[in-house]
């Protein structure tokens, strides 16, 4: 419970029972991610108690999010550089008829509800937590015949109005905590969906020393201005595309759906150009002329069988060097984590399964997984980031001892292991085999291995609390 004490010690739930009841909710819940929640709680009792905490007026997924919020606040504080970086997923409820709080999502007949969270990541992949979230269901699927058609009904409707909406949203809670964490450079990052004119525009016209930047990956081709205004002959990728590449780039490609791992090459081109305001907008005397830093990572040596992978990144985070370029394109590559944030959430957490009909019940009750599934992920990259720090600034002496002796079969050294020691432990016990060929665990092994620890501590005082 130590982790969950900490992580909520500023909540305020307007009574300290409540509070207690959270810190317990979340280590319990915590301690067994995969399992509903009677199973979790244990008893009809404690699954109870759970259920009438969710359903307190003074208790929300705001509320609750709070405490976490302030205390990765505290975490970004101590960072040179952040990336916030924001996406969307769905969750499908469509089995749960009885639910009123869902809706379509790619097909009327698959309903669930969209989440839009954004987490708090270290260049060095280290996810520090949740700072915001969002979710919402639809009405009604828009079919539109052409993407003309879309396009022109698009934007008839206020950006408040549409989903889109929740990417300017998240940069706005970036700039809140940019002025929370001056001495951090704080940069949102987002990919294609995030590619909106209105928030260029509104970090152009807001821009002060405490400005959060911004990386957000090009969706459209856009148009460009020359420095009398006027539109230039060749839009934004064929520009910067005439250039001569600064360097090559190489790194590895995670396997994501039927395409397997694999190396990529990718030639770096950079300039700085005038973006066009879109026509709706540019009439409108309000809307600026925005210049952003254009990189486009163009593969080379492409492996036959695969398409070329490239990316067009927009940023106003200034570019002196060849190598403030590359670092760009590595703090793209970073956004991988809020993927993996969504798979343990998802898989680790079975948030999908919830059977929570009442939607306030749900959304606290999400947050707090939301919570459960940043500490799998923290734990995961921290080992490789720390490999050599005590495992004591992470788990209890009574966790970093069952775990050596449930291993090795043999008494504990003194002195607490290494943190990568004792993940590693914890990644055995979820199935990990610690071979020398093998890389370093996941998180699958980590929150299984994790709830293999929990349920050895609890063999363990049930058989010491019995007189025989």
């Amino acid at each position: 419970m130590e982790w969950a004490a900490i992580e909520m010690q500023t909540a305020s739930l307007g009574d300290e029972r409540l509070n207690k009841r959270l810190v317990s909710l979340l280590d319990t819940l915590g301690n067994d991610p995969q399992a509903s929640i009677p199973v979790a709680c244990g008893g009809w009792a404690e699954t109870k108690a759970a259920y009438r905490f969710f359903d307190n007026g003074h208790v929300n997924a705001d509320k609750i999010l709070a405490p976490h919020r302030a205390a990765t606040i505290e975490r970004i504080k101590q960072q040179n550089t952040v990336l916030l970086i924001q996406d969307t997923t769905t969750l499908n409820f469509s089995g749960q008829h009885k639910r009123t709080d869902t809706g379509p999502l790619n097909h009327d007949k698959h309903r669930g509800i969209l989440l839009h969270p954004t987490i708090a990541v270290t260049p060095e992949r280290l996810c520090l937590g949740v700072i915001d979230t969002y979710h919402w269901a639809r009405e009604e699927l828009h079919r539109w015949e052409n993407r003309e058609e879309k396009n022109r009904k698009n934007h008839t409707i206020p950006i408040e109005e549409k989903e889109s909406y929740k990417w300017l949203l998240s940069y706005r809670k970036a700039q809140e905590i940019a002025a929370l964490a001056p001495s951090t450079r704080v940069v949102t990052v987002a990919d294609r969906e995030g590619d909106l004119y209105d928030l260029y525009h509104e970090a152009y016209i807001s821009e002060q020393p405490s400005s959060a930047y911004w990386l957000i990956r090009a969706m459209a081709n856009r148009r460009l201005l020359d420095a009398n205004e006027n539109l230039e002959s060749l839009k934004l990728i064929e520009t910067v595309k005439s250039t001569q590449p600064i360097g090559i780039i190489e790194f590895e490609l995670p396997a994501r759906n039927k395409s397997e791992r694999r190396q990529v090459k990718q030639a770096i081109y950079i300039k700085k150009v005038r973006l066009s305001p879109p026509d709706r907008k540019r009439k409108r005397t309000r809307y600026q002329i925005v210049e952003t830093n254009v990189i486009i990572a163009s593969e080379i040596d492409t492996p036959p069988n695969h398409s070329p992978l490239e990316w067009v990144l927009l940023t106003n985070v200034p570019i002196n060097h060849a190598v403030d370029g590359y670092e760009m394109v590595k703090w793209y590559l970073c956004r991988w984590q809020i993927e993996i944030y969504f798979r343990i959430l998802k898989s680790g957490c079975k948030v999908e399964k919830l059977q929570l009909e009442n939607k306030s019940r749900f959304d606290s009750c999400l947050t707090l997984y939301m919570i459960i599934t940043w500490r799998i992920l923290y734990l995961t990259m921290l080992a490789r980031e720390c490999p050599d720090a005590s495992c004591h600034i992470v788990f209890t002496e009574e966790e970093w001892k069952i775990a050596y002796m449930m291993k090795h079969n043999k008494k504990p050294p003194k002195n607490p292991i290494t943190l990568k020691t004792m993940l590693n432990l914890i990644a055995q016990f979820g199935g990990y085999l610690n071979r020398k060929s093998d890389g370093e665990p996941g998180p699958t092994a980590i929150w299984i291995g994790l709830q293999r620890l929990r349920d050895f501590i609890k063999a363990k005082n049930v058989y010491d609390g019995i007189k025989w």
